[in-house]
């Protein structure tokens, strides 16, 4: 019993010889670590400076700085057998298809056209026997418009759909409500696209000075520039009120303003991406609080924008989901601007084939 005890002792001290060796040469990386978690952590409150939050920390983050998702609401009124009351009134502020419209290309074409000149009204003749859209195919096509082009379509609340058929043919009369008037939708679309190219020059004139040429910016250079520059410029609304504001939840908002919930930070990332050439597009995340998740059933909790989606009063989280050398990156820059500079997800996204 004494020998193996003494065993025992010896592998003991023997552990710890080997223990204190390894640490002595790792005195620069002990300091190096210790100083870029002072720096990280300086100044921050308690929730903003864990490196990887548990559960139940993300959980309570997340329910502080996610909000509410603002969409174009869709009306389908139905087939009648006249055009919606006040339809010629609308004069030069409608937009008509010449002739029966014969391809989904056409179609869109005449769409995207409507929203850039920001109209009130869009009469679409169709030909039953030729080409006529699908059910619900218009509404997608919105949806998906929508999340890719934030700025021509800021400022719109409602689109109202109307159906009138006489024999082969069909006329769908589209019906648009803006949260403004046009002029001053017109002038704030303007506002934001000259705010954006202001900052895209700054980012290139940054990059100059650095030693760069701006065409010469690697893509993850053109990400980062957008990363800083909305954590930094950009704030949450601290009140209620300002929390409520319409143009929070836009990219005018955040851009010229300097405050925005979720969807205000992506949709103008969005737009300066959109400026530096990068593939990406905008990820809605519905956030399960503490309350919901009493009476909510387990489900999938990511979907893509373009997906149909049901208004609920649960809050959402909004990602841009960049391209970098080939590879698919998400960026939270609401979070980061939250959480002062917080990182956890600006990060990349597991391969998958979604994702390619």
């Amino acid at each position: 019993m004494r020998t193996m005890g003494r065993k025992v002792q010896l592998l003991f001290h023997g552990l710890m010889v080997v223990s204190l060796l390894a640490l002595s040469g790792c005195g620069s990386l002990s300091d190096s670590l210790l100083g870029q978690a002072e720096q990280f952590a300086k100044g921050k409150e308690e929730d903003g400076y864990y490196l990887e939050p548990p559960a139940y920390r993300m959980k309570d983050l997340v329910e502080q700085y996610t909000g509410p998702y603002r969409q174009v609401i869709w009306t389908d009124q139905g087939s009648g057998k006249q055009e919606p009351a006040g339809w010629e009134e609308l004069g030069d502020l409608q937009l008509k298809s010449d002739d029966c419209i014969s391809s989904t290309r056409e179609l869109e074409q005449l769409l995207e056209t409507a929203m850039e000149n920001v109209v009130l009204g869009i009469e679409l003749h169709f030909d039953k026997s030729r080409y006529l859209p699908k059910e619900g195919q218009l509404e997608q096509w919105q949806r998906s418009f929508e999340a890719n082009h934030p700025l021509l379509t800021l400022g719109l609340e409602e689109i109202r759909c109307s159906q009138t058929e006489s024999g082969p043919g069909q006329v769908t009369c589209l019906l648009l409500d803006y949260s403004q008037g046009l002029e001053e939708i017109r002038s704030i679309r303007e506002q934001v696209n000259d705010a954006a190219e202001e900052i895209l020059e700054t980012i290139t004139a940054d990059a100059a000075q650095s030693g760069s040429k701006a065409e010469s910016m690697t893509e993850r250079e053109k990400a980062e520039a957008v990363w800083s520059y909305m954590t930094v410029m950009t704030a949450y609304p601290q009140s209620e009120d300002a929390a409520l504001s319409e143009s929070c939840s836009r990219a005018d908002g955040a851009l010229l303003d300097h405050l925005a919930t979720g969807q205000g930070f992506a949709e103008a990332a969005k737009l300066l991406l959109d400026g530096l050439g990068l593939e990406n597009e905008i990820l809605v995340q519905a956030q399960e609080t503490s309350e919901s998740a009493k009476t909510k059933e387990p489900a999938e909790n990511q979907f893509d924008v373009r997906d149909e989606l049901q208004m609920l009063e649960d809050r959402y989280r909004f990602i841009n989901r960049v391209k970098i050398d080939g590879e698919w990156w998400q960026m939270d820059c609401c979070f980061g601007a939250v959480t002062e500079g917080n990182r956890d997800f600006f990060k990349k996204e597991a391969v998958d084939e979604d994702a390619n």
